[in-house]
């Protein structure tokens, strides 16, 4: 198993269907807010505002909108990659979520310096302000997929929930990004373009991350963990020969005493121990070859042991 160069993971991201329309989507997106949307931006921007409290005002702006926010959302993220890096012995939940939070932050935060668009408190939806603008693409839109979405494909990836949680775990997702846009809007935070555009940036930064994980071998990133098994445990594993065959080997019996009679003999010449090795270089050693062939133990007919053994992810 060796890692796909990089030409080949560009050819697969840049081949992905699904990151092709999501890229056009935000393209047109960009296009669209520079100008033809304007009205809509501006409507939703000089909406009647109904007077609040200052609690109210604080509740909103700690609690739906600061969900999204990278300060909470990357932690979350960083606590589901490690625990699922530790209890699987792989980087890889490590490396997709770095390159997320990599990938993620590089494009809204290059669009943010190069559009600079201004705040909506300015009432002034144009790109290209005076240095004071950072409006375009919403950062917390593009969490609330991002990291959120990226949680939930991990947890999919290693079969840690099952298909119906993960199903409502997507309409959660869905949710914080519309009450997170709702409550961006009602405070004059973004425009409503800008947070439409988050969400696109961070479902095609998702995708990308989906496609590098299907890019790299399995089990690739499990041989670089350097905490899986010491010295001492590498000692005990079995020898090369035996390692991942699971046939039934026979093992030669011990040889006969010199003062034992020739039936004595001829029966250990006859007699074999059937060995049963497993993963890990345990094994069920016995002379019941007999038992075995005629009482159904666990052994098939082309002689494969079928008992249960741990299945690895990476």
């Amino acid at each position: 198993m060796t890692w796909p160069r990089l030409r080949e993971i560009t050819r697969a991201m840049l081949s992905d269907g699904p990151a092709i329309v999501l890229a056009g989507a935000f393209v047109l997106m960009t296009v669209l807010a520079a100008g033809p949307l304007h009205f809509v931006d501006t409507f939703f921007n000089e909406f009647p505002r109904p007077e609040i409290s200052r609690a109210t005002w604080l509740f909103l702006d700690y609690g739906p909108d600061e969900i999204a926010s990278r300060f909470v959302a990357i932690p979350a993220l960083g606590i589901v990659a490690l625990y699922l890096a530790h209890r699987f012995r792989s980087w890889r939940p490590l490396i997709l979520g770095a390159a997320g939070v990599v990938g993620m932050s590089g494009l809204v935060w290059g669009l943010k310096l190069l559009l600079a668009r201004h705040h909506p408190k300015t009432f002034d939806p144009t790109y290209f302000s005076d240095g004071e603008g950072i409006a375009f693409p919403s950062g917390h839109g593009a969490n609330a997929i991002m990291f959120y979405g990226l949680i939930v494909y991990l947890l999919m990836r290693y079969k840690l929930i099952a298909q119906p949680l993960v199903r409502k775990l997507i309409y959660g997702i869905v949710a914080i990004a519309v009450v997170q846009t709702a409550v961006s809007v009602f405070m004059q935070f973004h425009w409503f373009t800008d947070l439409v555009a988050g969400m696109i940036a961070g479902g095609l930064t998702l995708r990308l991350v989906i496609v590098l994980d299907r890019t790299v071998p399995p089990g690739r990133t499990r041989s670089w963990w350097p905490w899986r098994e010491g010295a001492a445990a590498q000692q005990r594993r079995p020898s090369p020969a035996v390692a991942g065959d699971d046939r039934i080997r026979p093992v030669p019996s011990p040889a006969p005493r010199a003062d034992a009679g020739d039936g004595v003999r001829a029966a250990m010449a006859r007699r074999q121990v059937l060995t049963y090795p497993v993963r890990w270089g345990e094994s069920m050693v016995g002379s019941f070859r007999d038992r075995a062939t005629r009482n159904g133990a666990p052994v098939s007919t082309n002689g494969v042991y079928r008992g249960s053994r741990s299945r690895e992810r990476d």
